[in-house]
């Protein structure tokens, strides 16, 4: 985590997934099957190739697993993918995807072959096929109506600034639906597969469950059939609707890294600058090793935005206690914008803004990053649905219904806020090509630094919940629009605001003027350079040398205001899924043991 904390895991006495752990505390019977399990590893492999990939599973899915067969995601050393998809197939797997992007491969194989897909040589982990969701929350009370203005982004702003056009969106989820109130310049279907590819290109939009087009109607709706009134944040933006999840909102992980690929190929000649993806798994391993996480950072690297939700798992849903430790993968991305939620209280004001309960909150599992990296509005906003889709057909949250095609249905969650944060990003984009004529552009690293640095502070919140700041759109392209892309590295790109504040509404907001960088917050006018920080290769929060020009703050995840212990997680448990983890015994003070 850059280079003031240390990587961490379970100490070795819990060298297993919180869900194992629960699960090895059941029958004598779930204790041979860890044993029968552990003991087909080679001695000389490290536990944590198979143990981060397959047992951190309920007992119920490892039963399933030993008895038949499974599907994983193997990752190799550059260069050997070919040669070990051989060997793979030899031992009776069926290829279902490659991602050669990640040097990686989904095979179903019988699961007593796992152990030796292992040992295979240039194998360096294997990973379940692990089931990602995409579930909003069903919140009843009065609908968000002042989205557009508490981001300041009034009618003035609208009409002689940035709208995102232009600028093209991708959003990886459960489809779009053809509402005809956004554009949508190409769809591609990863849940159909055809003519030997894992995906049904430039196919008819569709959108089964819903939540795909309430997402994107956030970044790009026109609002038709309301008036404006619930319009999206960037309406002029177009969006490339990449369909990952059906009805139920489920998929699989090796979906979505399907269409990352596809993403990243087709990123030029689509014009893809943003990526959104409200959907995610538990953190099952590192993020070294996540596949997720892998090909999240390699879309990065590649110049794309990747704007990804934090979880709704900030508290129990049987209980009103909350905690820490519950970002989903890939929000643990160290390169990704990962956004928590923010509820407005309907209000343009930011005065009165909080972090719903629901929103996760940081550090990741394993590694302790310092997340979510800013919160959004996210709570009960209103966007388009499709009244034949899953959630549409539920009455509860419709808000205006306008015709067999469209309605507006009011939804809640994480997911939301990073359609929100998706809106704002096309809002800088476009704010900044408008204002330059050169061809160069904002880095991801660089928008990111730009959304943290004008964020405005949640009071009485800490670090790994709001994380740099709430989200001010207004104040985001301000300092956007003024940065040039084309300065020589090491020169000042922008010209500093004399004022470094908002007015939202009534009042005259100040920024936070800081970002989260490893694990601590760093003050200072760093952004208005073209520091290294910036540079598309540079992996957010790796140690770099910034000289003189920051100011560091205390440690926001080892430092001596937050006490790690069973308080902190959630009172007595972690909960994913039909599994429980109980920390009892266990700090996170002590997660720095062995790697």
């Amino acid at each position: 985590m850059g280079s003031h904390a240390p990587q961490h895991r379970h100490p070795a006495s819990h060298d297993v997934a919180p869900s194992f752990i629960d699960a090895a505390r059941r029958p004598v019977a779930a204790s041979l099957l860890a044993a029968a399990l552990m003991a087909a590893l080679p001695t000389q492999a490290p536990a944590g190739q198979l143990v981060g990939g397959l047992l951190n599973q309920p007992l119920s899915t490892l039963s399933t697993v030993v008895k038949g067969s499974t599907r994983v995601i193997i990752r190799t050393d550059r260069g050997v993918l070919a040669p070990v998809i051989r060997l793979v197939t030899a031992l009776g797997g069926r290829v279902v995807a490659q991602h050669a992007f990640i040097d990686a491969v989904t095979v179903e194989l019988p699961a007593v072959q796992v152990a030796l897909v292992v040992r295979l040589p240039g194998v360096l982990s294997v990973s379940l096929d692990s089931p990602v969701t995409s579930a909003p929350l069903v919140d009843i009370g009065p609908a968000e109506s002042h989205l557009v203005e508490t981001l300041g982004l009034d009618d003035g702003l609208l009409s002689t600034g940035p709208d995102g056009r232009g600028i093209v969106v991708g959003v990886i989820d459960s489809g779009l639906a053809s509402t005809g109130t956004y554009q949508i310049r190409r769809f591609v279907d990863f849940t159909r597969p055809a003519n030997g590819k894992p995906y049904t290109d430039n196919a008819q939009p569709s959108d089964e469950y819903g939540h795909g087009t309430h997402v994107g109607g956030l970044i790009a709706g026109n609002g038709g059939g309301s008036n404006g009134r619930f319009r999206g944040v960037a309406p002029g933006a177009s969006l490339v609707g990449l369909k990952v999840l059906d009805a139920t909102g489920a998929g699989r992980t090796s979906d979505v890294l399907s269409a990352l690929e596809y993403a990243v190929a087709n990123r030029d000649a689509l014009g893809l600058r943003v990526l959104n993806l409200s959907l995610g798994h538990p953190i099952y391993e590192p993020a070294g090793r996540d596949p997720l996480v892998q090909g999240v950072e390699t879309a990065v690297r590649s110049g794309l935005i990747v704007v990804v939700s934090a979880g709704n798992f900030g508290c129990l849903p049987q209980t009103t206690r909350c905690g820490y430790a519950g970002i989903t993968s890939p929000g643990n991305a160290p390169s990704a914008i990962t956004v928590g939620s923010l509820d407005t209280r309907t209000t343009t004001s930011r005065l009165d803004d909080a972090i719903p309960s629901y929103s996760s909150r940081g550090p990741s599992w394993y590694d302790g990053y310092a997340k979510p990296d800013v919160v959004a509005p996210g709570h009960r906003l209103v966007s388009t649905i499709s009244p034949t889709s899953t959630l549409g057909r539920d009455r509860s949250r419709v808000e205006q219904s306008v015709g067999p095609w469209l309605a507006y249905s009011r939804l809640s969650g994480t997911s939301m806020a990073t359609a929100v944060t998706s809106g704002t990003v096309a809002l800088v984009l476009d704010a900044n090509t408008r204002a330059r004529r050169s061809s160069a552009r904002l880095t991801p690293n660089t928008v990111k630094a730009v959304l943290e640095f004008t964020s405005f502070d949640v009071a009485g919140t800490d670090a790994l919940t709001q994380g740099a700041g709430a989200l001010n759109a207004a104040g985001a392209i301000a300092l956007g629009r003024r940065i040039d892309p084309s300065a020589a590295p090491g020169t000042p790109w922008a010209t500093s605001v004399a004022t470094p504040s908002t007015r939202i509404g009534d009042d005259q907001l100040p920024w936070t003027q800081r970002f989260v960088w490893g694990d601590r917050y760093a003050y200072g006018d760093t952004v208005y350079t073209n520091g290294s920080a910036w540079g598309q290769t540079v992996v957010w929060g790796d140690a770099i040398v910034w000289g003189d020009a920051l100011v560091w703050g205390d440690a926001l995840v080892w430092g001596d205001a937050l006490v790690w212990g069973n308080a902190l997680v959630w009172g007595n448990a972690i909960v994913w899924g039909d599994s429980t983890y109980d920390p009892a015994a266990q700090s996170w003070a002590n997660l720095a043991d062995v790697h």
